[in-house]
């Protein structure tokens, strides 16, 4: 139940952000309420996110949701986080890879080990 909610969420804010990105009346009013104002400023204005990042944004989460889909959590995990700070963050591979390492121990410790929960193995790896 948690990753279906999780994932319409998802859906529903990518879709705002993406409307808020547009520019338009609609988009200004939805960009205006992501900002805290009741109206958007000059400021807000300027600081508007293109279409494009936008996109870039959705698809890396996409990638992340396709990923665990078919690899499972603890195979995603490590791989999106290791190029999303190396691509995305340009960080050195290094500590891109230090990062992943550091996130797949946490997750593993935290759902697998404290919390005995069984977390989802992919179609590729599920048994």
């Amino acid at each position: 139940m948690v990753p279906v909610l999780t994932g319409w969420a998802l859906v529903l804010l990518c879709t705002l952000d993406v409307l808020a990105a547009t520019g338009t009346r609609w988009g200004n009013w939805v960009g205006a309420i992501f900002a805290g104002k009741a109206t958007r400023t000059d400021e807000a204005s300027a600081a508007k996110q293109s279409l494009r990042r936008v996109f870039i944004g959705s698809a890396w989460i996409a990638a992340f949701v396709g990923l665990v889909l078919a690899a499972g959590f603890m195979a995603a995990i490590p791989v999106y986080v290791a190029l999303f700070v190396i691509l995305q963050g340009k960080m050195p591979v290094r500590q891109g890879v230090a990062a992943a390492v550091a996130t797949s121990a946490f997750t593993a410790v935290v759902f697998e080990w404290l919390l005995q929960y069984p977390v989802y193995r992919g179609f590729l790896f599920e048994p």
